[in-house]
């Protein structure tokens, strides 16, 4: 943004009204997205292996409740602001556009913290103090795909990898094509958020994991409430949910990195 918006001209390419590009952690890794959803949604999901091999004429082994479901239900993300009418005519730019996508970038943050935190109370294995191979073999030993398999982790954990990689010799923990590009963990996707521990790193398979979106974003803006004083509440409503619909989706370290913060 610039460096002064009172009485300047805003530059034409900016953007100020992006308002349906998701930026959460969902997002970033490429977990699947239902939207328009309505009322809670029933997910059933298989939770253990039930097919083996039998010997002829041998009587078929039985799995007892192989199933499980996983439930979206709508959960409120909200943020309001209040804005003078004297900051608007001093702006040059589409103030309100501006505002919503500073509340939808707060909404993002939120909700990443919401995903953090359904992701590590899903986890499979909580560990200590190991690295990005250890998560990977837990994920190869479960029959995930490589190409299902991604990364999300907290600052000090991205750091670790980074550091690990060079002691390794330049091993590619981080891999990218220039130092400013290296933010992908052993080459799977990979979001690095403040909204997860910073010593936390998890790999998912992201086929176990579902996102909600129920009617998108919500915004209004209220010129009534507090016209005596000249002042515009932005009020941003959304609901969303994520939930593991899978077994053995999420293996999380969480003190990576910690010997070199």
């Amino acid at each position: 943004l610039m460096a002064n918006y009172g009485g300047g001209a805003a530059p034409a390419t900016q953007k100020f009204n992006n308002m349906n590009v998701a930026g959460d952690i969902a997002a970033q890794l490429g977990v699947e997205r239902l939207t328009g959803l309505s009322g809670n949604v029933l997910l059933p999901f298989v939770d253990k292996n039930f097919v083996a091999t039998a010997n002829e004429g041998a009587t078929t082994t039985n799995t007892t409740s192989p199933f499980g479901t996983a439930t979206l239900t709508p959960q409120r993300f909200s943020g309001r602001v209040d804005v003078s009418g004297q900051l608007i005519a001093q702006s040059s730019v589409s103030l309100d556009g501006f505002l919503k996508n500073a509340l939808l970038r707060d909404v993002d943050q939120a909700y990443s913290a919401y995903i953090a935190a359904a992701i590590l109370a899903n986890d499979d294995d909580v560990a200590g103090d190991l690295d990005a191979f250890y998560l990977e073999a837990q994920m190869l030993a479960n029959n995930i795909s490589p190409e299902q398999i991604a990364v999300v982790c907290g600052t000090t954990a991205f750091r670790g990898a980074r550091d690990q990689g060079i002691g390794l010799g330049g091993a590619n923990l981080v891999v990218g094509s220039s130092p400013a590009n290296r933010n992908s963990i052993l080459d799977y996707t990979t979001a690095v958020s403040s909204q997860v521990a910073a010593a936390q790193m998890t790999m998912i398979d992201k086929s176990g994991f579902i996102a909600g979106e129920w009617g998108g974003v919500n915004v209004v803006v209220d010129n009534m409430t507090l016209a005596a004083d000249d002042m515009y509440r932005v009020i941003l409503n959304t609901y969303k949910d994520f939930q593991r619909c899978k077994a053995d989706a999420a293996f999380t370290v969480t003190t990576y990195g910690t010997a070199n913060a």
